[in-house]
């Protein structure tokens, strides 16, 4: 593909998506430490309404596939994408790509439909403690962890889910490196 001038391509754009994705993660987490060290000490009506203390990292939809492993040669052979982690459990595989969380349909559900909108957070338990300061209401209480397990990549991955008024669920996650 072209573009100003000069070729690139999408895995070129996928890497370059996870160098600037590290860079913005090593600042974002300047910029929490510093406001954490900045409100410490202050009592709550200190800090702005619209002042958050969690940064959006990235995000992606779920989506149902008819053939799931077809759909990810697809991304890797024509599209260049490379899959960010998978979970396998008996009966379920779930794959991320850039964008993109997909499972492979059950009899039941309908392939190509958008199931959930997602937001990576920096610090998941901040981002709850904060929506629900706002009227956000969680489908659980608990913050839950994927089995490390059954996640190829060993990361840590932890999410809740909440309702939204555009019909979809939302979900917030949060992916931390494998601990030693």
């Amino acid at each position: 593909m072209k573009r100003h001038g000069w070729t690139t391509s999408l895995k070129d754009d996928a890497r370059d998506h996870r160098v600037m994705q590290a860079k913005s993660q090593a600042a974002i987490a300047g910029r929490v430490k510093a406001q954490r060290a900045r409100f410490a000490n202050q009592p709550d009506s200190v800090l702005e309404e619209d002042e958050t203390m969690f940064e959006i990292i990235d995000n992606h939809v779920s989506v149902d596939v008819a053939d799931l492993e077809a759909t990810r040669s697809y991304l890797e052979e024509h599209c260049g994408l490379s899959k960010l982690r998978e979970v396998n459990r008996p009966g379920l595989t779930i794959a991320w790509y850039p964008g993109l969380e997909l499972w492979q349909a059950t009899d039941d559900a309908a392939p190509g439909i958008v199931k959930h909108v997602a937001w990576q957070v920096d610090d998941i338990d901040a981002a709850v403690a904060d929506l629900k300061a706002k009227g956000v209401t969680f489908d659980t209480e608990e913050i839950q962890q994927i089995d490390i397990n059954v996640v190829d990549t060993g990361e840590i991955v932890r999410y809740i889910f909440f309702s939204t008024p555009v019909g979809l669920q939302g979900e917030l996650y949060e992916v931390n490196p494998p601990r030693d």
